[in-house]
């Protein structure tokens, strides 16, 4: 069976935009997402583990973020990079991650 790929991306799209609103409740694990304390605790220690190798990095110069969502990671580029263009296909993600992320020289 072929895959009609603008149709694939046009589902995929769909599927962020309308999940942004929630997205963040899913990053910190509440409401629905709240799986339990030791599930909560993995997530911290592996975003932690992220972050770290994030940090160690250093991200310098022209930096180019994809998927940006709504800004968790931005926030941590944007420390060290020169300049930072996030690219992301959901508007709502791009609009939560300029609030967020609150500087007018991400672009």
């Amino acid at each position: 069976m072929a895959v009609n790929e603008h149709d694939l991306l046009a589902e995929q799209r769909s599927f962020y935009r309308a999940r942004a609103p929630e997205y963040d409740e899913w990053w910190q694990r509440r409401g629905r997402y709240d799986r339990g304390e030791g599930q909560l605790l993995e997530w911290q220690r592996q975003v932690s583990t992220v972050g770290a190798a994030l940090d160690a990095f250093e991200p310098r110069g022209n930096v180019l973020e994809l998927a940006g969502g709504t800004g968790w990671w931005t926030r941590r580029l944007a420390e060290t990079a020169d300049r930072l263009t996030v690219v992301d296909s959901s508007p709502e993600a791009l609009a939560l991650n300029r609030e967020r992320v609150g500087r007018p020289d991400v672009r």
